[in-house]
């Protein structure tokens, strides 16, 4: 049975889980996430912060959506890929195996240096779930309304 490991739980990975299952019904599928969220859609965010959507109408796909696939959403975050052993390694060192292995991580918020940054009291960026919940919280009264 083949061993597919997908780092990312975006939209290129629950896609390749998607395509998989259309040719290998039986292989064991190992998503990896940074995150401990189902699946979302990250252009949605400022939808979420305006109101627009809630966490819920943000999903990509239903609740059932790991369990109808016969895969696995692993929360953690990869700090290795050993290629030649073919294992990814987690931040609390634990080791996935993998026969293949997708990497779909899509993108990362990048803050360049300038003068002055460190005197910002409250930073954020704006690319992830987490990011929308600190800045909702951030705003006080005004993001409790939102979120």
């Amino acid at each position: 049975m083949t061993k597919y490991v997908i780092i990312g739980n975006s939209a290129a990975g629950i896609g390749a889980v998607e395509g998989i299952r259309q040719v290998d019904q039986q292989g064991e599928i190992t998503i990896i996430s940074d995150e401990p969220h189902h699946t979302y859609s990250r252009p949605l965010i400022s939808y979420l912060l305006l109101g627009k959507v809630t966490e819920e109408t943000m999903k990509y796909r239903d609740d059932d959506f790991y369990a109808t696939h016969n895969c696995t959403l692993l929360c953690g975050k990869v700090t290795e890929i050993v290629a030649n052993a073919k294992q990814v390694v987690l931040a609390d060192s634990s080791k996935i195996p993998f026969d293949k292995l997708l990497v779909a991580t899509g993108s990362s918020a990048f803050v360049p240096p300038f003068e002055g940054l460190e005197t910002v009291e409250h930073q954020c960026t704006f690319m992830c779930l987490d990011d929308a919940r600190k800045l909702a919280k951030m705003l006080g009264e005004v993001g409790n309304k939102i979120l």
